[in-house]
């Protein structure tokens, strides 16, 4: 989880154009992941998160590499 909620915090600090181009990663989402996380972790469904962690963060860890190694 801390790896997600560092993930979410480094995406905030990225500039608006990397982002633009790099549509396939939910932006967004990643940050709204991470804000949930950190403010309301006590909320979060556990069936919710496992989902995300074994499905979409494959995904996002593919994409990210690619991007850091576009961009070193």
């Amino acid at each position: 989880l801390q790896l997600c909620q560092i993930i979410g915090e480094a995406a905030t600090r990225l500039s608006q154009d990397l982002r633009d181009a790099h549509p396939a990663v939910p932006w967004r989402e990643v940050i709204a992941f991470r804000n949930r996380l950190i403010h309301g972790y006590d909320t979060i469904d556990r069936d919710i998160l496992w989902a995300i962690l074994t499905t979409d963060f494959p995904k996002l860890r593919k994409e990210l590499e690619s991007i850091v190694s576009q961009n070193p």
